[in-house]
This record gives structure tokens, C-alpha cells and sequence, in this order.
């Protein structure tokens, strides 16, 4: 279990298509009689109230013969961990911006970056997420707050808002922010906190941390097209780490540090 002082607060999601859905605030969570419905991916998460230090883990529930649908997920979440459109996983710490997922068209359509800032002595956590499609701005912030070019926008429980071509959503039930971007088949959604949930509900040809959706997950860490294009990050060699931090967006030089990473 999860120990420190004070005792940390521990807290069970399913992750699903909608975002992440508390199952259990326990210390040990038992799933019986597992069937399809139950399948998928659990994330616990041990937060310090006073350092505001996050530690997670997941683990997956597997159940065989499993119907396939063209509706893949990515979800980055945690401190942070990221799980591609694939099904590959990694996590990793180093605080910047980073393209969470991309078109990576010849005319791209729409764009998905997060902000990933130290939260604890030795990890990092996403601050906020910023999404641009239909020739429209959106940045999500923690506390359900959002940023339409300067503008504070804030959703009651259950309603909706239509900020330039954009419409969002504040699910009353997971408290989650969902919005479309237009008509690429891309949904993000927001917890208002520290997790984001990228769907595609059809094959995109998409590129970032979320990798590429080509059925594919050996080549889901790749690198960036535009490293030392765009950022100050120069490759050195073909590690995790480096393809990681390739897709940090660090165009003012803020010289972020070091990325690090590893599979899970």
C-alpha cells in the first residue's frame, strides 16, 4: 500500500473512451469475475496534500477474444504516463511543452500540445492542454477553467459552449471536459486536473506522444519531424529519452530540461 506522512490519498480510475472514471479510493483494488465489460486499463494515483507529489501505476485487465473497433485512445495522465492510439505504454519526466498528438497530413487540421511542469521533488505532471482546430484556440487549465485568447470561460455541470468553430462539453457525472475538433474524427478530453484523453474514432495520420494510428505499437516512440526546427532540442542518439523530448515545443528557448523516459 501506499504509505508517507501525512498518508497519502490513493484513488482507483478506469481508464475509457470518456476519460478516466473513479472506481475505488482504496488502497487495494479487487476486480472478480472479470468479463469484457470489466477489460481495460486501471490507473492509481497517491497524491501528497501538502507536497501535491503525484505517484502512479497501472496495470491492464485482459480478457480474451476482445471485439475489435476502429475507436482507438490515447491518454496521458499521471506523472505523466502516456498510452498511445497502439496500446504502447511509457512514462516519463522532464517539464515543457510537447506535442501531445498532431495531423500529420500535408495540410494538417488539428493540433494538440500539453504543458508538463515539475509537480513533486523528482516528477513532472500535466499542467494544462491546448487544442487548435477550425481555425480556433483553446487552452484547458487545471480547475476547469478555460482560456479563450485571454478570456476566462468556465461551464456549469451538464452544459455547453461554442467558443469560435468549437463546441465544449462539461460531462456532469466524471466532471469531464470534451470537445471535437470539427471534422477530423479527433475528441480531447480534459479531467480538469492532470489527465487528458485524446479519441480517434477512425484511422488518423497522426504523430507525437501519442504516436502514429497505424495499428502498429513498435513505432509508436519515434521522433519528431521538427527537432531543432522548431525547439532547441538537438538528437545525440536513437534512445527513448531523446525521441521523447524531440516533440517538446520549446520555441522561445526556455531551455527545458532534459527529458527522461522509459517504457513500461
Amino acid at each position: 500500500g501506499a504509505t508517507g506522512l501525512p498518508h497519502p490519498e490513493v484513488a482507483w480510475y478506469r481508464v475509457q473512451k470518456s476519460g478516466l472514471t473513479l472506481v475505488s479510493t482504496s488502497d487495494l483494488l479487487e476486480v472478480k469475475n472479470v468479463n469484457n465489460r470489466q477489460a481495460g486499463k486501471y490507473v492509481c494515483m497517491a497524491t501528497n496534500c501538502i507536497s501535491r507529489s503525484i505517484r502512479s501505476d497501472v496495470i491492464n485487465v485482459d480478457v480474451l477474444d476482445i471485439q475489435k473497433s476502429e475507436r482507438k485512445v490515447c491518454h496521458v495522465f499521471g506523472d505523466p504516463h502516456v498510452t498511445t492510439f497502439d496500446g504502447s505504454m511509457y512514462s516519463f519526466v522532464g517539464g515543457c511543452d510537447y506535442v501531445l498528438s498532431m495531423d500529420c497530413s500535408d495540410d494538417p487540421t488539428w493540433f494538440v500540445y500539453g504543458r508538463v511542469e515539475p509537480c513533486g521533488e523528482s516528477s513532472s505532471c500535466l499542467q494544462s492542454i491546448t487544442v487548435i482546430a477550425e481555425n480556433t484556440i483553446i487552452q484547458f487549465l487545471q480547475g476547469w477553467v478555460i482560456n479563450n485568447n485571454g478570456s476566462v470561460e468556465i461551464i456549469a455541470p451538464g452544459g455547453a459552449i461554442t467558443l469560435g468553430h468549437l463546441q465544449i462539453s462539461y460531462d456532469m457525472d466524471g466532471l469531464i471536459y470534451s470537445v471535437e475538433l470539427g471534422s477530423s474524427g479527433i475528441t480531447v478530453t480534459w479531467d480538469g486536473y492532470s489527465s487528458a484523453t485524446i479519441i480517434a474514432a477512425r484511422p488518423v495520420n497522426s504523430c507525437g506522444l501519442c504516436g502514429s494510428y497505424d495499428r502498429d505499437p513498435e513505432n509508436d516512440i519515434s521522433r519528431s519531424w521538427f527537432s531543432g526546427f522548431y525547439n532547441n532540442v538537438e538528437i545525440e542518439d536513437d534512445s527513448v529519452d531523446e525521441k521523447v523530448g524531440s516533440w517538446k515545443l520549446d520555441q522561445y528557448h526556455l531551455q527545458c530540461p532534459k527529458t527522461v523516459a522509459c517504457r513500461e
